[in-house]
């Protein structure tokens, strides 16, 4: 009967309306509008515009405020954070019958006992760890390699104790994936088929946009959040490899010490490339400046 299916659905998330916490929403809205019974369980922190819209489409709401999730150099808390609640919290749920499906949309869990985990990137194996987060920062090269080779070796660790103790019950998590390319990474990395499902787009800013009358002008933007796996760093190499006059413009979420940080990198290679000129940088713009820019 439609509301008697019961889910459990968890995710961590961060402030702001991010990419992953949009995709979440949209989730979320589709297992309500099929008429499922859906708690959700969320950890690390969020504000109080990302519970309003969460709350509309679930039952119940369990949320364990963990800020210090959101700090720089957190990778290792992620990671053994997410281990601890799938090792204590879902391996208990998953066998308690109080769910029909538990289901898992955190892109930094390893995922052990969901029944379905949607992966935006397999960053909990090691392999695509190291293909993802090859650069941390420029500022210090030898911090860079230290803590590169320090969280390689963690997550190689925690890669044989799951396999070790838990591989029977990984291998029967079905994998979602929001490319052919994840689908690729994870097929490599996990040795396990995914099906790819596209993640909801909100297009009308985009069309209107490209629909425009105006001018069109030498710019290439990025539209991204200020974060180390993003590799936004590359911009400033690709402004000073292009010989034609073109700007290039960075818009997208910065938040916390590890956006600022990202920003001041950028900022400096720029100034390194002297193409200062060449690139500029946006954070935290509205959609009507998005859309003005595009």
């Amino acid at each position: 009967m439609p509301g008697l299916f019961n889910v459990l659905v968890y995710h961590h998330v961060t402030k702001g309306m991010t990419g992953t916490n949009i995709f979440l929403i949209q989730f979320l809205k589709a297992l309500d509008q099929s008429m499922f019974n859906v708690k959700l369980l969320i950890y690390g922190e969020a504000d109080s515009k990302l519970m309003a819209q969460l709350k509309k489409h679930v039952s119940e709401i369990e949320y364990w405020h963990l800020p210090f999730l959101s700090r720089t150099f957190s990778t290792f808390l992620k990671l053994i954070t997410g281990f601890l609640i799938e090792l204590l919290v879902i391996r208990k749920i998953r066998y308690s019958n109080k769910f029909h499906l538990i289901i898992s949309t955190n892109p930094s869990t390893t995922p052990i006992f969901p029944n379905i985990a949607y992966v935006h990137y397999p960053s909990f194996n090691y392999k695509a760890f190291v293909s993802q987060y090859s650069t941390f920062t420029l500022t210090n090269r030898v911090i860079n390699m230290l803590y590169g080779a320090l969280i390689t070796m963690f997550i190689l660790f925690l890669n044989k104790v799951t396999l070790a103790f838990f591989g029977e019950h990984a291998k029967n998590v079905l994998y979602l994936t929001n490319s052919k390319y994840t689908a690729k990474i994870i097929k490599f990395c996990c040795q396990k088929p995914s099906i790819v499902v596209h993640p909801p787009v909100n297009a009308k800013m985009y069309i209107r946009a490209c629909s425009s009358d105006k001018p069109r002008t030498s710019y290439v933007i990025t539209i991204s959040r200020f974060a180390y796996e993003k590799k936004l760093y590359v911009i400033p190499i690709i402004a000073k490899l292009v010989k034609s006059p073109a700007s290039f413009i960075v818009v997208g979420t910065l938040k916390g010490r590890m956006g600022q940080e990202v920003k001041d990198t950028i900022m400096k290679l720029c100034r390194r490339l002297s193409v200062e000129d060449k690139v500029k940088i946006l954070p935290n713009l509205s959609d009507e400046l998005k859309t003005e820019i595009l």
